[in-house]
């Protein structure tokens, strides 16, 4: 079975390497716009591959985005999987869908339901019976408590906790629009083209 990968930044190679500690792939592959190493094509040309990639996941850290490609690639055809670190814990009455990915050190506990297309980051735990909703993203070292649910496309950020019984609509606040910039457009004139940062 061969699988390609949406998104040849750094998050794309953390699930590369979950990918391979599977041992379900003959062949893994990137698609990725700027054409990044191991990138077989742009986006645009996710039609051209569904009879050489029987599965397809997108790893792109923006949920709103991540979102709209994984309807993409279901219409286009291709299966999607869930790819779980085997050094994380996942509960056999745990319920995780299609797009998911759980790194290493992560732990989702008994009879909690993880959404499609969800992110799950190292150390991050979902304590028994919460629910973590379509497209959501669980940033390193978060906790999602018992009963807590984190609402559809949210980001829990790192170290932060989904209180009990609480329904969290967390958004990640990164402000790179704030920072000083010029190291990005260093970065450009070195790498020609911008830096990922999933």
């Amino acid at each position: 079975m061969n699988l390609l990968i949406i998104g040849a930044g750094g998050h794309g190679a953390v699930v590369k390497e979950i990918a391979e500690l599977s041992g379900r792939y003959e062949k893994i592959d990137f698609i990725d716009d700027n054409l990044k190493p191991g990138a077989v094509g742009p986006i645009a040309n996710l039609d051209q591959y569904v009879n050489e990639y029987e599965e397809c996941i997108v790893s792109l850290g923006n949920n709103q985005l991540r979102e709209a490609l994984l309807e993409k690639v279901v219409n286009l055809g291709y299966k999607v999987p869930v790819l779980i670190h085997p050094r994380s814990y996942v509960s056999p009455t745990a319920s995780i869908s299609a797009g998911t990915v759980i790194e290493a050190n992560a732990g989702v506990n008994s009879n909690s339901r993880i959404g499609r297309g969800v992110l799950i980051s190292l150390g991050a735990s979902i304590d028994h019976n919460a629910v973590v909703e379509d497209y959501a993203h669980i940033d390193c070292g978060a906790v999602v408590n018992t009963n807590a649910t984190v609402s559809k496309g949210s980001h829990l950020e790192s170290c932060s906790v989904a209180r009990s019984g609480v329904v969290t609509s967390a958004v990640g606040s990164y402000a790179y629009s704030d920072m000083d910039d010029s190291w990005v457009r260093k970065y450009i004139s070195e790498f020609g083209d911008e830096p990922s940062f999933f």
